[in-house]
């Protein structure tokens, strides 16, 4: 009798073991299944008009005056383009700028600048002089350096150890392509690639930005 009740208790507790690890397996399947099912986030083209930025979210409305929020985030956001122009005003020092001009050996440019672009240092670009034919003295070259001062149209751009002066023309055009979304105002134009579970609320991939006043 005690051996057949033990006999009987072994078998009752594998059949429970077995239940266990069948329900277990069942639940697996059901969280598989859950994940499977959950919804994934879908890519999005969006344009409108910027009407506020506050922190990483750049709100916008489309034409229809739908609302919208851009999220910039670190990892997953790859690029970021703000382009316009800008006044005199805004060369101030520190600022980063590129310009072409013919130098003579004392770094000095022989020309006046009508052409200069606003740039950052957030973009990926690099302060440098380069040419696309050194040993020709009258090649323009391609400056990218820091603004240390500019005074009645004469400027003292350093790059590197290097300093490099230019008159800039009193009719010369101002380019900005920077990175800082922040230089935005409410009625920019700005184009999105996001990605999100709704088009309202996206995380932006690509982001351009269209200046629509000068800086």
């Amino acid at each position: 009798m005690f051996h057949r009740s033990i006999g009987t208790l072994l078998a009752t507790a594998g059949i429970v073991l077995l239940l266990g690890s069948t329900d277990a397996a069942a639940q697996r399947r059901r969280n598989k299944g859950d994940k499977d099912n959950k919804p994934k986030p879908q890519n999005f083209k969006l344009t409108g008009k910027v009407t506020d930025i506050r922190g990483p979210i750049i709100e916008f409305i489309d034409t229809n005056d739908k609302l919208y929020y851009v999220k910039i985030d670190p990892k997953q956001t790859k690029s970021i383009e703000v382009t316009g122009t800008a006044d005199v005003a805004a060369l101030r020092p520190g600022v980063i700028v590129g310009f072409n001009a013919v130098l003579t050996k004392r770094g000095v440019a022989k020309d006046e600048i009508a052409k200069l672009k606003i740039l950052d240092a957030g973009g990926g670009i690099q302060p440098g002089i380069s040419s696309e034919d050194p040993t020709d003295e009258d090649a323009p070259y391609w400056v990218v350096g820091r603004l240390k001062s500019v005074k009645k149209g004469k400027m003292t751009v350093v790059v590197g150890r290097q300093q490099i002066k230019a008159d800039l023309a009193e009719t010369a055009k101002i380019d900005v392509q920077i990175s800082n979304y922040r230089m935005a105002q409410p009625g920019d134009a700005i184009n999105v690639v996001g990605k999100g579970y709704q088009r309202e609320q996206v995380v932006g991939i690509e982001i351009k930005i269209a200046l629509s006043e000068p800086l």
